[in-house]
């Protein structure tokens, strides 16, 4: 386990490598995000929208897409093009259509046309 402290905020973080596997610079990216932005909830940093969308895309599991679904929906401020790049860059390709799946099913303005065979 690597643990480290901001020096700004004094916030320790534990970071195991193990757990995180793969998804640790999407974490790390959402970290310094969320220390860098004004956004606090009790003093404690929240890391912005399009990272915590990204990061419930990243876990994969049925509550983890409803809950970014919400997020997309209800997050007037959302940048979707950020979003798209922070999946591009940390999750890659195979997500990005994942994401705007979500984007299709929040009614979000700014998804992608879904594909069919005669488009």
């Amino acid at each position: 386990m690597h643990e480290s402290r901001n020096r700004e905020s004094g916030l320790i973080s534990s970071i195991d490598r193990e757990e995180w596997g793969n998804l640790q610079p999407l974490y790390l990216d959402a970290i310094r995000a969320a220390e860098a932005q004004d956004d606090r909830f009790e003093g404690i940093p929240v890391a912005p929208p399009e990272h915590l969308v990204a990061m419930k895309l990243a876990a994969g599991t049925d509550k983890d897409e409803r809950d970014a679904i919400r997020l997309l929906a209800k997050v007037k401020d959302l940048d979707v093009e950020a979003t798209r790049n922070l999946v591009r860059k940390f999750l890659g390709p195979g997500l990005l259509g994942r994401l705007e799946e979500c984007l299709r099913r929040a009614g979000h303005p700014q998804a992608s046309r879904a594909y069919s065979l005669g488009s």
